[in-house]
């Protein structure tokens, strides 16, 4: 296990999803994904960081009992997306992107929610927020914040 806590590879899944969720909002068809390069390498990389996150969390022994079995699935399509860059097809990852990605991100929703202690996500999520002001991210800061209310983090 790196030196970084599982919370921060579940905040780095979140940040991934919603940056997914962002970058995809007006896309309508698979057809309009592939043929923006900029946007579709954007959801690409987004897709990688969530498989490599995910390693961490799957091995993570306080996790365990929250693990779902099919999130494997999501560090396979990973290799899949580092390895076979150009032959993925853009339906699969379309599908993906509007099928599957809110279903993870209220899955992660709902794996912190079952966290006893919460203090490092909480932790975490401050110190992602100094980071992304630092820089500018406005909307990375405010899609944390309201995370964090949603949560109850902010306490």
């Amino acid at each position: 296990m790196p030196k970084r806590g599982v919370e921060f590879f579940i905040i780095d899944i979140l940040l991934a999803i919603y940056n997914v969720k962002k970058i995809s909002a007006k896309m309508k068809t698979a057809h309009s994904f592939e043929k923006n390069r900029i946007a579709y390498s954007a959801i690409m990389h987004e897709l990688e960081i969530i498989g490599e996150a995910m390693k961490y969390i799957l091995t993570s022994q306080s996790l365990q009992p929250h693990v779902k079995p099919d999130w494997k699935k999501i560090i396979a399509f990973r290799n899949i997306i580092a390895h076979e860059y150009f032959g993925i097809s853009s339906e699969d990852v379309f599908s993906i992107i509007k099928d599957n990605i809110p279903e993870l991100e209220q899955d992660f929703i709902e794996l912190i929610r079952k966290i006893d202690d919460t203090s490092d996500i909480s932790f975490t999520i401050s110190a992602a927020c100094k980071d992304f002001q630092k820089k500018g991210w406005r909307s990375e800061v405010l899609y944390l914040t309201k995370l964090s209310k949603s949560l109850r983090l902010d306490k």
